[in-house]
């Protein structure tokens, strides 16, 4: 959905996005879900390693989750955190939910972007030229989520600590505070669309600028079975902003038995990408 989600995630994808959203979805819910940037050589048609990944495996009920994630990106910094995070939602009043994530942060920084050539094939093999590794820290994630079925309102706050990772020759990464709303309205036929703005600016991103990103996206189910979702995002910092789009789709094996699949593509090298998950709510 383009990234459009602090007001739609409703199951163990909202220890991330909000956790606020944990106490509106399923009793129990399991997720893992896994997805690589990168770009692509049209020349020898085919793909070239990997730029950034994520990987998540979590546990979820309507008060608490659990999970671990690995996020790797090759932006002005090199950097790789592994996150544990607990998470706990509840009502605050009809129609109100807050949650927070408390996250243990093992993170490694590098001095500063690694290229899509020899480097990215070296971190794709696992060799990290990384240089101030084991770093540890705590952080705490935020998020209210207002409304029903029809119409959601959410906001979230992620790195409410900022902490700061020791890169080599004296410098740092602060992984910055972020702030994002979000608005999800379903319509009468089954359609979801949802909307989001980071109220913040964080950064640098690939190109050495500030990020302030904007989403939009929707879903449609066609039965219990199906769904197709798309949306598009964009950096409002960036000089010359690009819009990048995503499809997904998801399918239903049996009864609260999830697989899904996105593409994402733009004309910058790392906002193209591939995930795949499979899900489990009841």
């Amino acid at each position: 959905m383009g990234g459009a989600f602090v007001a739609v995630a409703d199951d163990a994808t909202a220890i991330y996005w909000n956790p606020a959203g944990l106490a509106t979805g399923d009793f129990l819910s399991l997720l893992l879900d896994h997805s690589r940037a990168g770009a692509w050589d049209p020349g020898r048609l085919r793909a070239l390693p990997a730029a950034g990944a994520g990987t998540i495996a979590a546990l979820s009920t309507n008060e608490v989750g659990f999970a671990y994630y690995r996020l790797r990106v090759d932006d002005a910094h090199s950097l790789v955190t592994h996150n544990v995070a607990i998470s706990g939602a509840q009502f605050v009043l009809p129609g109100v939910s807050f949650g927070t994530s408390l996250r243990y942060v093992r993170a490694a920084a590098g001095p500063g972007r690694l290229t899509l050539g020899s480097a990215a094939a070296g971190l794709a093999r696992g060799n990290l030229p990384l240089d101030a590794l084991g770093q540890h820290a705590f952080d705490l994630d935020a998020g209210v989520l207002i409304g029903g079925d029809a119409v959601r309102v959410g906001l979230v706050a992620r790195n409410l600590r900022q902490p700061r990772l020791e890169a080599p020759g004296g410098g740092g990464i602060r992984l910055d505070r972020r702030i994002r709303a979000g608005l999800a309205v379903r319509t009468v036929a089954g359609l979801q669309v949802s909307a989001d703005l980071d109220l913040t600016r964080s950064g640098p991103d690939a190109a050495g600028g500030s990020r302030r990103g904007a989403a939009a996206g929707a879903e449609r189910w066609f039965g219990r079975w199906f769904a197709v979702r798309g949306g598009a995002r964009v950096n409002l910092e960036a000089e010359d902003p690009r819009v990048v789009g995503a499809v997904g789709l998801s399918i239903a094996l049996m009864s609260g038995v999830y697989l899904d699949g996105q593409l994402t593509g733009g004309r910058d090298s790392p906002e193209r990408s591939w995930g795949v998950a499979a899900r489990v709510g009841f």
